[in-house]
């Protein structure tokens, strides 16, 4: 029993230390004059153009992964897909193929609505990753304020601008926009039944 306490004891120092403290200290320094810093931050233009690029580099992205399957953010669909697919079995394929339909009306009617949820859930923690995708960005991009500098970018160079205001503040925004997506997948995810 002391064990088992320990155990859960250390998860959640882990994930206290490794989530909620820092997530604690950017709304901490984003709210510490009230709105005023987070205004700044959304009237700043370099911010508004990083935040543009952020949300069409991030649908883009998603939509690339989607349609051709490649990039970093594919085991998180795969990990949304593969247990519901498990779970519902190929019975009523098989079953569709003995009744004369061919794979893609099987695919259509019969898995698709099966696994669309999972596909939705997994397509927004892949929205979620891109949003907050850095190394690779700031490779890539160049970073050129107002043109390639993507949010994440935009972070940096304000923090080591002196500007930690405005760096907490688009940080802040970007870490709700993604757990914002997260909550309202789960709300409208319809509850299996048991």
């Amino acid at each position: 029993m002391p064990v088992k306490w320990g155990l859960r004891l250390l998860a959640l120092t882990y994930v206290f230390l490794l989530v909620a403290w820092p997530v604690g200290l950017v709304v901490q320094h984003t709210f510490e004059d009230g709105l005023a810093t987070l205004q700044a931050a959304l009237v700043d233009p370099d911010v508004q153009n990083a935040l543009k690029l952020t949300v069409e580099v991030a649908f883009w992205a998603v939509v690339i992964n989607l349609v051709f399957g490649v990039g970093i953010s594919l085991p998180l669909v795969i990990r949304e897909v593969v247990p519901v697919l498990s779970e519902i079995g190929d019975d009523q394929e098989q079953a569709a193929r003995s009744l004369g339909a061919n794979a893609r009306q099987t695919f259509l009617r019969i898995t698709l609505p099966s696994i669309k949820w999972a596909v939705v859930y997994g397509v927004v923690l892949s929205l979620a990753r891109s949003l907050g995708e850095f190394g690779a960005v700031k490779i890539v991009s160049g970073n050129f304020t107002g043109q390639t500098q993507t949010a994440t970018l935009m972070v940096e160079q304000k923090y080591q601008n002196f500007e930690q205001g405005t760096a907490y503040a688009t940080s802040f925004l970007l870490a709700f926009v993604s757990v914002a997506c997260l909550i309202v997948v789960s709300v409208l995810r319809p509850k299996e039944s048991k």
